[in-house]
């Protein structure tokens, strides 16, 4: 988005706009094309790109894609539309679910059994659930209660895995498993391959980075 645009006006469109804004992380690279039309913010390795909720549908909240043309008409920028959507990320609902109880059995690294736990969004608009990653106060509070590391894996645009734990060396380990289970899909549906990347939560600085 160009400076210019942060000296225009801001439409009154905007004002009524910017509580239905919303972001969904997609993998950086593979969406070079997209991203060219579209607003968007850097994100670690991936990107996010925005959309507005329209009117509720019985498959769920259906987003319109924010476009370079819509940005510069309401007068906003990629920034102004980042602090929009991360506020109201802030009031979404979120779920934390034990992979056990959705997979039996749950799975294994290097056989042996590891916790983890799948988290997304529940906003209704059935996709993009993976941006529950920046709701820092869920991460924190999950971390709190583990008292470990905390990992997160990519598992799709839709969602991510939590996992905690304290071993040394557990990254590539990790990084391993996101690559076969992406493998299975990444060339069948790619529009929902998010990363290959593992991803740490620092308690302490209360942030997420690439870890592998």
């Amino acid at each position: 988005m160009s400076e210019g645009n942060r000296n225009k006006k801001i439409s009154p469109v905007w004002e009524e706009l910017k509580q239905k804004v919303r972001f969904r992380l997609i993998n950086r690279e593979q969406n070079q094309e997209y991203l060219k039309k579209h607003v968007h913010r850097e994100y670690l390795d991936l990107a996010a790109v925005f959309g507005v909720e329209a009117a509720d549908l019985k498959a769920g909240k259906a987003l319109i894609p924010v476009t370079e043309t819509m940005a510069s008409e309401w007068g906003v920028a990629a920034d102004d539309l980042w602090a929009a959507a991360l506020a109201n990320l802030e009031e979404e609902k979120c779920i934390v679910v034990d992979i056990r109880y959705l997979i039996p059995g749950g799975m294994e690294m290097k056989g042996e059994d590891i916790k983890m736990f799948v988290c997304m969004t529940q906003d209704g608009s059935g996709s993009g659930g993976a941006r529950a990653i920046l709701k820092k106060d869920l991460l924190r509070q999950f971390a709190k209660e583990h008292k470990e590391k905390i990992y997160i894996l990519p598992s799709s645009i839709n969602e991510v895995l939590l996992v905690p734990d304290d071993g040394e060396g557990a990254e590539n380990l990790l990084k391993e498993m996101v690559r076969e289970v992406n493998d299975g899909f990444r060339y069948v549906t790619p529009e929902e391959w998010l990363s290959d990347s593992v991803y740490y939560y620092d308690r302490e600085k209360n942030e997420v980075r690439v870890a592998a």
